[in-house]
Parts: structure tokens; sequence; C-alpha cells
């Protein structure tokens, strides 16, 4: 089951979610995506159909720039990190439907038991 994951260029974080991902998503494809460009362009190709997209917000911007790409993001299976706890933030991020929504603050290993689930059916 392919899969790509937006984790920008935040470097430590980025890192710790990479590496969680990594390790429960052996053997399947993992596309890893820094810009919100490369995202896009994915997401555009006629075949650029992942069934999974782990999206990594840093911040209240980033986070609007991703909504506006809904129609993109629409009948997929999303896993959305928020970049707070706040309600602004959480209601935002429901408007694109994601499966699993969870903050920076996230050790990240549910964010691997969600993936490691939803490949597996």
């Amino acid at each position: 089951m392919n899969s790509i994951a937006y984790i920008g260029d935040v470097a430590t974080v980025g890192r710790k979610l990479q590496s969680a991902l990594e390790a429960v998503h052996w053997g399947r494809t993992l596309i890893v995506l820094r810009t919100l460009a490369e995202l896009t362009a994915h997401l555009s190709k006629p075949n650029g159909h992942p069934e999974i997209i782990i999206l990594l917000t840093t911040c209240q911007e980033e986070l609007e720039r991703i909504i506006q790409m809904k129609t993109l993001l629409r009948d997929r299976k999303i896993i959305l990190i928020l970049p707070d706890d706040s309600r602004e933030a959480f209601a935002q991020g429901c408007l694109i439907f994601p499966r699993f929504i969870c903050d920076l603050n996230s050790n990240f290993l549910d964010v691997a038991a969600v993936l490691e689930k939803l490949t597996s059916t």
C-alpha cells in the first residue's frame, strides 16, 4: 500500500516522525515530501493517489495551506499531526476528514500504530 508523508523541513520532529513511520512501514512504499509544492504536485498526478497520507503541520499557516488542498485530499486515508492542541486547530483539521489526529507533542508511536493498522486492512 503506497503512502506519502509530508514532514516539511522540520529537522528534529520530522526525523522523529520518519523513523517511527519507517519502523512499521518497511517493505512498502513510503514517499517523504519536504515542501507543500511537492505534495501538491504529487497529489495532482493522475497516478499520484497514495492510499494513506501522513501530514505534519508545524504552524497555523501550514495547516491553513493544507486545508486549502482539501479537494486533492478527498477520499484519502489521512493521518494529521496538528501544530498544537487548540480547539481551533482541531476544528480546522477536521475539514479534511482525517482518520487520526494528534499534535506535535506526540511521540509518534500512536501515529505508527495507526499507520500499521491502516496498511494491514
